[in-house]
């Protein structure tokens, strides 16, 4: 399994450990909504865009390796297509804050929090998905939880 957890704890880079090696690291903006990866000296870039319908992309350069996109506004599920295989990124339950990685109607993973205070992702997806790929969806489910609380605080301030 996958660990992505901070270096510091006020810090915005974060390690990728497996099997107790660090494998990858990411440094992510002030706002986490882009940042570089960094995989055995090999830098990619991570972005999402957009404002109601979020679209997420792993960049080599100008070219993007993989695309996750959100297709309602109104729904959480971000979908993906990798290899001819079409994959969906889904809420355990709504209580929960567990993502399910789907392929078709099987679930092949699942990415949860480290933790109340320990910020960060397990990531328990097939190793038949490069590392990069793998790294990129638990930084993805870290910026679904912080979109979640953010709503969260401010449906509870109205």
């Amino acid at each position: 399994m996958l660990e992505l957890r901070k270096k510091k704890f006020f810090s915005n880079e974060y390690v990728a450990e497996e099997n107790g090696a660090v494998v990858a690291e990411l440094n992510l903006s002030i706002w986490r909504s882009q940042g570089e990866l960094t995989i055995q000296g090999r830098s990619l870039k991570l972005k999402k865009r957009g404002a109601l319908r979020d679209t997420f992309e792993l960049l080599d350069g100008d070219t993007a390796l993989i695309e996750v996109a959100q297709p309602s506004a109104w729904r959480s599920r971000l979908r993906f297509r990798y290899e001819q295989r079409d994959f969906e990124i889904v809420d355990k339950a709504w209580y929960s804050s567990t993502l399910l990685l789907k392929a078709g109607e099987s679930v092949v993973g699942s990415i949860s929090s480290r933790g109340l205070f320990a910020e960060g992702a397990k990531v328990d997806l097939p190793d038949s998905l490069p590392l990069a790929l793998r790294v990129f969806v638990g930084w993805i489910a870290m910026i679904h939880w912080d979109d979640s609380a953010t709503a969260g605080a401010a449906a509870s301030a109205g």
